[in-house]
């Protein structure tokens, strides 16, 4: 039986094997149910070298504005990036990634857009680096929140592809679908927040974006793993910013396709950054940068402070 991509899980990485997260990311997407009958997962690793190199292969990759190559599970990898960065030799080789696009992108969100460029599903999951999805059921969560009863209404040899070109006729059927069922309400929306370590602030903190940023605000941080269908996000890409990147997609999704879907679900983020500068520290100097950011400081500038 021929199996459509329902859900694409963007997965931006630099070195992150070092951070002992990548493992349980992995197997976490490896656990999870298929989107719904007839769907299938795709997994789209874009991974940035920890140490770039000053081969011939390395000298046409960074000359590429966009991407530099798809790497397939068993295919071939250009350059000695298997030999020389873990990282992108354990995403490579790892079941559940369906591909590795190594890029010269300086930031998650050139890395972000890079491999919207590549996904072929219908509802794409922007995955943040140090976040692990809700058990087992999250895919389907996501599919069933903004294609609403497509799918289950609609047979796969019936129901229009998506995957298989940008065509305006594609798009306008999507599109068309997602406004005439009564139960597809977002063109994206998020998971609820948890940290992987207890502490009053990191609760507060949680407690903040999942009942004020989110809801009210309407701004939801990567860390949350925002989705939304594809024509939506290659409608709004990602501003290629170096920090608030997602503020500024937010606004912009908000701006063009209303509030975002907020899930009853909660992914778990590492504390990592909070653990090693300090709690309190880092909490003030998150604050802080809302400041700059809000009285706009270059976003350069701001990343260096981060």
């Amino acid at each position: 039986m021929t199996t459509r991509v329902g859900v694409s899980v963007i997965l931006p990485l630099v070195d992150e094997l070092r951070h002992e997260y990548l493992d349980q990311i992995l197997e976490n997407l490896a656990s999870q149910e298929p989107p719904a009958p007839g769907y299938s997962l795709e997994v789209i690793a874009v991974c940035t070298p920890a140490q770039q190199s000053e081969s011939k292969d390395q000298r046409r990759i960074t000359a590429s504005t966009s991407t530099s190559s798809v790497l397939t599970a068993g295919g071939r990898v250009a350059g000695d990036y298997l030999r020389t960065d873990p990282t992108i030799r354990r995403v490579h080789e790892h079941r559940v990634v369906t591909h590795t696009v190594v890029c010269s992108a300086r930031n998650r969100a050139q890395r972000l857009n890079i491999g919207i460029a590549h996904a072929s599903g219908e509802v794409l999951v922007l995955h943040h680096p140090a976040t692990l999805l809700p058990a087992r059921f999250a895919l389907r969560d996501v599919f069933q929140c903004v294609t609403g009863t497509l799918a289950a209404s609609s047979s796969a040899s019936s129901s229009p592809s998506f995957s298989s070109s940008l065509s305006s006729s594609a798009s306008s059927s999507f599109s068309s679908q997602l406004e005439q069922s009564p139960t597809a309400t977002a063109r994206w929306g998020c998971f609820r927040h948890t940290f992987d370590h207890d502490h009053w602030l990191l609760r507060f903190t949680s407690w903040y974006s999942n009942w004020m940023r989110v809801p009210r605000y309407r701004i939801t941080y990567f860390d949350h793993c925002p989705f939304a269908d594809r024509l939506a996000l290659l409608d709004v890409p990602v501003p290629e910013l170096d920090i608030f990147e997602d503020t500024a997609w937010s606004r912009e999704m908000n701006h063009r396709y209303g509030a975002p879907r907020l899930l009853d679900t909660h992914c778990v983020t590492s504390a990592r950054r909070f653990l090693a500068a300090g709690v309190y520290w880092h909490s003030l100097r998150n604050q802080l940068l809302k400041i700059g950011y809000s009285l706009g400081l270059p976003p350069a500038i701001l990343n260096i402070l981060y």
